[in-house]
C-alpha cells in the first residue's frame, strides 16, 4: 500500500522564485521536486496548493479558484491550471498553474491570482452592456489608438463577437470591468477592449490586437503512428517540395525582373523591382505524393482524419476516383490511391493539395514524437446535455476533449496575405501575387501559431511573446523541411513566397546598406541562423524583426541536439508558458523541458546556445530536491 505524502512535505524548503509587482506573493517559483506520487494529478494540484495557500495568498480551501481545473498532459509533465472566480466573474489573467513531472512531482508552480485579503469588498457595473458595444466601435475608430498600434486605415465591417463581466487587475486595484471583442474584415484585425465599469464615464481600460499575421506583412517524410481504422480511402497529387526554388535549385528562371534605375551618393545602381512578374514553376519543380486518410464519405474531398481543406470561395476540388473501393474486409489494409488530385501552380486546387498534404505530415510528426491519445495537440472540448429533473435539461462540459481536425481555408483574399485565427482556430490564406500555398514553409509557419494557440490559447500577447511566435513559425517550418533543401537554404525560409523581398534585400547587401540583414546568397524572407543578440531586441520593431532572434536561438539548438530531441523539448516547453511571457522564461520552459525528458543531460548545451544569446534563463538550475 502507497504511503500518502502529508501536506507539510509539499511545502518546499528551497526553491528560486520571482515576487509579484504589488501584492509580495511569489507569482512563480520552482528549483524543488516533491516526493513522487502516483495519484491523479488534479489530487497532487490540490494539495500543493493546500500546503502552500498562505504563501500565495490563497483561501485555505481554494475557495474562488475552479473546481473543475483543466489538465494538460505534455510529454514530459502534466499542467493542471485553475481560473480565479470572484463574485461569479473571472478574473483576467487570474491563473494558479502547478507543474507536475511524470514521476508525480510537482517542480513550479506560478500562481497570477489575486491574493485573497486583497479582493474588493463590493463590485458595481454602472453601464449597460449597450452602451459598452457602442464606446467600443467608437474607441476602434479613433484614429489615435490606431496609430499608436501602427495602423493607419480606419475599420470596416466590425462585428462585435462578445461581451462580458470580468475583474481587471490595474495597478494593484481589482476593477470591474467589461471585455468586449470585437473583428474587423478590413483590414483583417482582432481587438480585445476593457472598459471601467464602476466610474461616471466610460474609460477604456486597456486593448490588444489579437491576430496572428502571417509571414508577409512585415520528398517529405510523413512518418508517423500507423493507422487504426482501415476505411480511409487514398489519394495522390502534385505539390512543391518545398518550394520551386528548392526543386529547381535555382531562382533567376522563376522570374520576369524588372530594374530599376537609380543613383545614391554619385554612384548607380541597379535593383530588381518588386513588380516583377512571376512565370509559371517547371514540370520538374513538382513532386507526386500520397495523401493519406481521406474521409471516404466526403466523395473526393480533401477532408481526412487529421485535417479539414476549405474554400472561402469558390468550389472545392473533387478527385479523380481511379480505383473505386470494392473490399470491405474488415482490418484490410488498402495500399493503393482512391482519389487523383492532378493540378498545377494556378490552376483551383492546387493550393488545397497543398495544404492537406503537408499540414497532415507536420501532425503525423507531431504524432512520432509522442503527441497521441491524451497529449493529442489539437482538441475540443464539447458540451453534452443532461437531464436534472421536471423534464429540464442542463448542458456542462464534457469529462473528456476530443480530437479534431485543423481547418484550412484556401482562396480567403486575393491579397498578399496568410494568418491564424485564434477565434475560429482556423487558418487562412491569400493568392497575391505569389500564392501564400505555393510554398510549403508559409503555410508550416502558420501552422506553429496554430500549434501554440492550441497548447497556450493567446499566446503572444506582448512584444516578446509575439516576436517568440513569430521565430517558433519560421523554426517549425526550416526545421520539418530541413532534408529537403540543399545545405546552403536550409537556414532560410519562405524562399519562393519571399523571393522577391530577398532579392532586394540581397541588392542592398551588395551595396554595402547597413540596413539590410542577410547574406548575398540565397534569397529568402528570412534567415535562421542570424547573429543578432537579445540585446538586439527593440519593442517598436516589428515580431517578425524580433523573432529572428528567437528563431536563431530554436535553431542553435535543433542544431546542437538533433530534429526529434529539439523538437520534444521546444513544443514540450509551451506548456509552461503563459500568453505574456517572456525570452527569459521560455529559455527556463526549455530547460525544464529537457530535465523532464532526458533528465537534464543537455543542460549545458542549453545554457550555452542561452548565454551566446544573452538571454538570461535565471542560472543555474537546481539539483532535484526530495524535501
Amino acid at each position: 500500500m502507497q504511503t500518502i505524502p502529508q501536506i507539510d512535505s509539499m511545502r518546499p524548503v528551497q526553491f528560486n522564485s520571482e515576487a509579484g509587482q504589488y501584492f509580495g506573493t511569489p507569482k512563480e517559483f520552482w528549483g524543488f521536486r516533491t516526493p513522487p506520487s502516483s495519484d491523479p494529478p488534479k489530487i497532487i494540484a490540490q494539495r500543493f496548493l493546500k500546503a502552500n495557500a498562505d504563501m500565495l495568498g490563497l483561501h485555505p480551501r481554494l475557495e474562488g479558484l475552479s473546481e473543475k481545473p483543466r489538465v494538460l498532459n505534455g510529454l514530459g509533465a502534466i499542467h493542471v491550471v485553475y481560473r480565479q472566480y470572484y463574485r461569479r466573474y473571472p478574473v483576467h489573467k487570474g491563473f494558479v498553474t502547478v507543474h507536475i513531472d511524470n514521476f508525480g512531482r510537482v517542480y513550479m508552480c506560478k500562481c497570477r491570482a489575486v491574493p485573497e485579503n486583497r479582493l474588493p469588498t463590493r463590485e458595481l457595473f454602472k453601464w449597460t452592456e449597450s452602451a459598452i458595444k457602442a464606446a467600443a466601435i467608437r474607441a476602434l475608430s479613433r484614429r489615435e489608438l490606431r496609430l499608436q498600434c501602427g495602423h493607419k486605415q480606419l475599420p470596416q465591417e466590425i462585428r462585435i463577437h462578445s461581451c462580458k463581466k470580468q475583474w481587471f487587475l490595474d495597478g494593484g486595484h481589482l476593477r470591474p470591468v467589461w471585455r468586449i471583442r470585437l473583428y474587423c474584415s478590413k483590414p483583417k484585425e482582432s481587438w480585445t477592449l476593457f472598459f471601467r465599469a464602476d466610474t461616471k464615464s466610460v474609460r477604456l481600460l486597456e486593448y490588444f490586437n489579437g491576430i496572428l499575421l502571417g509571414p508577409r506583412q512585415s520528398g517529405v517524410t510523413t512518418s508517423g503512428a500507423r493507422r487504426q481504422r482501415s476505411n480511409w480511402a487514398d489519394g495522390v497529387g502534385l505539390v512543391f517540395t518545398p518550394n520551386p526554388v528548392i526543386t529547381t535549385g535555382r531562382h533567376e528562371g522563376l522570374l520576369e525582373t524588372k530594374t530599376e534605375v537609380f543613383e545614391e551618393d554619385g554612384k548607380q545602381y541597379f535593383q530588381t523591382s518588386l513588380k516583377s512578374k512571376v512565370k509559371a514553376p517547371p514540370f520538374s519543380a513538382y513532386h507526386l505524393v500520397r495523401l493519406p486518410e481521406l474521409d471516404p464519405r466526403e466523395k473526393g474531398k480533401l477532408v481526412g482524419k487529421r485535417v479539414d481543406v476549405r474554400v472561402s470561395k469558390g468550389n472545392r476540388i473533387v478527385g479523380e476516383v481511379i480505383r473505386p473501393r470494392k473490399d470491405n474486409l474488415k482490418g484490410a489494409d488498402f495500399k493503393y490511391p482512391t482519389y487523383r488530385f492532378m493540378r498545377f501552380a494556378g490552376d483551383q486546387g492546387f493550393e488545397e493539395v497543398m495544404a492537406y498534404y503537408y499540414v497532415d505530415a507536420a501532425i503525423q510528426w507531431l504524432e512520432k514524437l509522442g503527441y497521441t491519445n491524451s497529449r493529442y495537440l489539437f482538441q475540443t472540448v464539447g458540451y453534452v446535455t443532461e437531464k436534472v429533473g421536471d423534464g429540464k435539461t442542463k448542458r456542462r462540459l464534457a469529462a473528456r476533449a476530443k480530437p479534431k481536425k485543423v481547418v484550412i481555408n484556401v482562396y480567403h483574399t486575393h491579397e498578399d496575405d496568410a494568418f491564424y485565427e485564434p477565434r475560429t482556430k482556423q487558418l487562412y490564406f491569400g493568392t497575391g501575387q505569389i500564392s501564400e500555398l505555393e510554398d510549403a514553409e508559409t503555410l508550416l509557419h502558420e501552422f506553429g501559431h496554430a500549434l501554440q494557440d492550441h497548447i497556450c490559447n493567446g499566446f503572444g500577447a506582448t512584444p516578446q511573446a509575439a516576436a517568440m511566435g513569430e521565430g517558433f513559425g519560421d523554426y517549425f517550418a526550416a526545421s520539418f523541411c530541413y532534408d529537403l533543401k540543399p545545405e546552403a537554404w536550409r537556414p532560410t525560409v519562405m524562399s519562393w513566397d519571399g523571393i522577391l523581398y530577398g532579392i532586394e534585400r540581397n541588392e542592398n547587401v551588395t551595396r554595402g546598406d547597413d540596413d539590410a540583414r542577410s547574406i548575398a546568397f540565397p534569397p529568402s524572407l528570412r534567415r535562421l541562423d542570424e547573429p543578432r543578440t537579445f540585446e538586439d531586441f527593440d519593442a517598436k520593431l516589428d515580431c517578425h524583426h524580433n523573432g529572428e532572434i528567437w528563431a536563431a536561438t530554436l535553431w542553435d539548438i535543433r542544431e546542437a541536439l538533433g530534429r526529434e530531441m529539439a523538437d520534444k523539448i521546444i513544443i514540450d516547453s509551451h506548456f509552461e508558458l503563459s500568453t505574456h511571457t517572456n525570452f527569459r522564461r521560455g529559455a527556463r520552459a526549455i530547460i525544464h523541458a529537457d530535465e523532464n525528458l532526458s533528465g537534464g543531460v543537455n543542460y549545458q548545451t542549453l545554457a550555452q546556445i542561452f548565454a551566446r544569446r544573452k538571454i538570461n534563463h535565471y542560472g543555474q538550475v537546481q539539483e532535484a530536491q526530495e524535501v
